[in-house]
């Protein structure tokens, strides 16, 4: 009797053990998918999370590239701001030679002018000294007698010729003409050659070469 009592007892205990195994097993799978839920909900979170930090990220990025952008730009403006100044500062600095040296050139013209006025003015106190020294040794002038002696003392040294016809009167003219001439050399020959102005004199007179 007692061992037909212990071979129907674990036929009793049996539905009360499998009941608790699928109770532990319910409750255990539930903390599974609770766990799962709210891992899976965190994730979302930080996933979300992400995502916002990421596309601020981006943003921030976007940002700072258009900032570089412009400040690419602007450099870019700079350089050839600089380029053109550079550029104009040498033209400049061209020109500005050029023009000193157009002034030095001036400058050395203008002492070689001065420099052959002084010559030309010592050339020309030179002539100058030359020509009252030529003066002072020149003979004084004599007296010039007057028409009158002239045709007196022709007529003292050729007789009164004899009267001629009326056709031959030009032809005595111009021989008394020529009588009166040769009077007057004869008188005084330094009266006709004092008439000769004295720069004919110093006309023939070899000047020195200018160097």
């Amino acid at each position: 009797m007692r061992a037909a009592a212990s071979t129907q007892q674990p036929s009793q205990d049996s539905p009360r053990l499998g009941s608790a195994a699928l109770a532990s097993f319910a409750s255990h799978w539930r903390r599974c998918l609770t766990f799962s839920f709210r891992y899976a909900r965190v994730a979302f979170l930080a996933t979300k999370e992400g995502l916002r930090v990421a596309s601020s990220c981006a943003s921030a990025t976007l940002s700072i590239l258009t900032r570089e952008d412009s400040s690419f730009s602007i450099m870019q403006e700079m350089q050839a701001s600089r380029d053109a100044w550079q550029h104009r500062a040498m033209a400049s600095d061209i020109s500005l030679r050029s023009f000193n040296s157009q002034v030095l050139e001036w400058k050395n013209w203008a002492q070689a002018s001065e420099q052959r006025v002084e010559e030309l003015h010592r050339e020309i106190s030179e002539l100058e000294s030359k020509l009252h020294t030529f003066k002072a040794h020149l003979p004084a002038p004599a007296a010039i007698p007057n028409q009158k002696q002239w045709s007196d003392e022709c007529k003292m040294e050729y007789p009164r010729a004899k009267p001629q016809h009326p056709w031959s009167q030009e032809s005595s003219k111009e021989e008394i003409k020529k009588h009166v001439l040769i009077c007057r050399v004869k008188r005084s020959p330094n009266s006709v050659l004092s008439k000769r102005s004295p720069f004919q004199e110093i006309g023939n007179i070899s000047l020195p070469q200018h160097r």
